[in-house]
């Protein structure tokens, strides 16, 4: 069995249309009454992954590879909750 490698990202942001672009995100209401607004966002995620000989597979993210601060979701002026840090996730997985 030959080892395989797959290469991928994404582009994460608060817009709701797909054809909008991720980085170009607007601001969002915060309550009902939108009387306050949090700003918009837009971060990239990044990966690779591959399979091995003998049901061995591995693969390495990255989230939020730039490392931006942005605001994830909040339900008042004083309950915001901040979008995830930077992060590196690695595994590996055998199968039989």
């Amino acid at each position: 069995m030959a080892a395989t490698i797959a290469v991928g990202g994404s582009c994460r942001s608060n817009r709701a249309s797909a054809t909008s672009a991720p980085l170009a995100a607007s601001h969002r209401p915060g309550d009902a009454g939108a009387g306050f607004r949090a700003p918009g966002f837009g971060v990239v995620d990044v990966g690779v992954r591959g399979q091995a000989a003998h049901g061995l597979a591995w693969g390495l993210a990255l989230e939020n590879a730039a490392d931006r601060r942005y605001v994830r979701a909040l339900t008042s002026a004083e309950n915001i909750w901040q979008g995830t840090r930077r992060r590196v996730h690695a595994w590996v997985e055998h199968g039989w």
